[in-house]
């Protein structure tokens, strides 16, 4: 009679040990499977980030690169060896000629009044009031950089630098900015890859789609440009594109 008592007993011990065991291993089984998930997740997340940081420096370092020829090509227009109006205008016409970037050369003369200015499209003289604020910050032999602005034909800024000697003027470039696609285009890497420039306090400059680069769109409000606008702050590894989706992102600042 015992006996028969105990079978079930022992069966149903048995069974519960059986599910005990197997949901044991199904939970450690699910751990793992999930470590793993996790451990494949971050090193592809970081293997992205790298290549996209590295994309971002190869682009600053073209930007630079751009901008350097610029400054070079305005330094050799303030040579001290061209001294009379005809010379600069010689000088400023084969700029134009050979650097498509720059859409225009001014000459003020050392009470900041325009003497010369050649633009590639015919437009207007700008008046002294326009270069005002550059003649005032220019240096010798070093080129300094006015604001981004924002025209009908693109964005542009000016590049500026004084003439060796006691106020013997400045010469003043409007630089396209437009040209910066070029390098924007050149990093594209497939589908779901984009990159852009944005201004010091986040409009944009030039995007790889190219409508949204003709809105010059503040993005100011996305993380990943807030950050970079701070410079105290770290680097936003997930950041939101303009349609508010999370996305990877690397960031290069460039002074100029």
């Amino acid at each position: 009679m015992n006996l028969h008592l105990n079978r079930p007993w022992r069966r149903t011990l048995f069974g519960k040990y059986v599910t005990s065991f197997v949901g044991l291993m199904i939970f450690v089984l699910a751990i793992i499977g999930a470590t793993d998930i996790w451990i494949t997740y971050r090193d592809t997340k970081h293997a992205f980030l790298r290549a996209e940081a590295e994309k971002a420096d190869a682009a600053a370092l073209k930007v630079e690169q751009f901008i350097a020829e610029l400054e070079r090509q305005i330094s050799w227009a303030t040579r001290a060896s061209s001294v009379t109006l005809e010379q600069r205008r010689a000088d400023d016409e084969m700029i134009l000629e050979h650097t498509p970037a720059i859409a225009g050369i001014a000459q003020l003369d050392g009470s900041g009044r325009v003497s010369l200015n050649i633009t590639r499209d015919g437009s207007s003289t700008a008046s002294d009031a326009d270069y005002a604020p550059a003649f005032r910050a220019a240096q010798i032999d070093k080129p300094q950089f006015g604001p981004v602005r924002f025209t009908a034909e693109g964005p542009r800024m000016q590049l500026f630098m004084a003439h060796p000697g006691n106020r013997a003027g400045v010469t003043i470039a409007d630089i396209e900015l437009r040209f910066l696609s070029d390098i924007v285009n050149g990093i594209q890497a497939g589908a779901g890859v984009y990159a852009y420039i944005v201004t010091a306090d986040g409009r944009l400059i030039t995007h790889a789609n190219a409508n949204l680069a003709s809105r010059h769109a503040d993005l100011s409000n996305l993380p990943q440009v807030a950050a970079v606008m701070k410079s105290s702050e770290q680097p936003v590894e997930i950041g939101l594109n303009l349609e508010g989706e999370e996305v990877l992102s690397a960031s290069a600042p460039f002074p100029a």
